[in-house]
């Protein structure tokens, strides 16, 4: 599955070097489909220093590559983790753009796998951002899926950036 996640990471140009080792190195990981306890903690926790915002670390919490629904949660949070790195040592600034690029690429691979049980796990992941409380939550998801509308196939992570920056400022702030 490592294969299939790089293989995605590459193709869709959003590998670096320098991110995904950093993902790698700093990653908690734990076996998804034995160690129910952690499941709550997925995601990306970070290390912000409390006197003045500024973001220390990133620390993925995610399961080890065993299947579809694993290679994607990782996908998601390496996304994250590439949002994220370049803004380690500045001051941090919670936004909807973190979470539009997620989704996304969750979105990339699960139309790129014919696979129902992905299709349900994806359906889940919006059906619960639907039902959140959380604002951000709510437009990552809308300008995720208008992202995908408007994607051209030689689309790069900075290009796709540039986009959600320009959504998100225009439609929603």
């Amino acid at each position: 599955m490592l294969n299939k996640f790089f293989i995605f990471i590459y193709d869709n140009g959003i590998y670096d070097q320098e991110v995904y080792k950093y993902y790698l190195n700093n990653a908690f990981i734990f076996d998804y489909y034995e160690q129910d306890m952690f499941k709550s903690s997925i995601g990306c926790s970070l290390i912000i220093d409390k006197d003045t915002d500024i973001l220390l670390g990133i620390k993925p919490i995610v399961p080890a590559m065993v299947d579809d629904i694993t290679t994607l949660i990782n996908i998601i949070e390496y996304v994250h983790t590439l949002c994220l790195y370049n803004k380690i040592n500045k001051k941090y600034k919670d936004s909807v753009t973190s979470e539009v690029l997620p989704m996304y690429y969750e979105n990339l691979f699960v139309m790129e796998n014919e696979s129902k049980e992905l299709q349900k796990f994806k359906a889940d992941l919006d059906k619960a951002a639907l039902n959140s409380n959380d604002e951000k939550d709510l437009i990552a998801l809308k300008l995720s899926y208008k992202l995908l509308d408007e994607r051209k196939n030689n689309d790069n992570f900075k290009k796709v950036n540039k986009k959600v920056k320009k959504l998100s400022k225009r439609n929603y702030y």
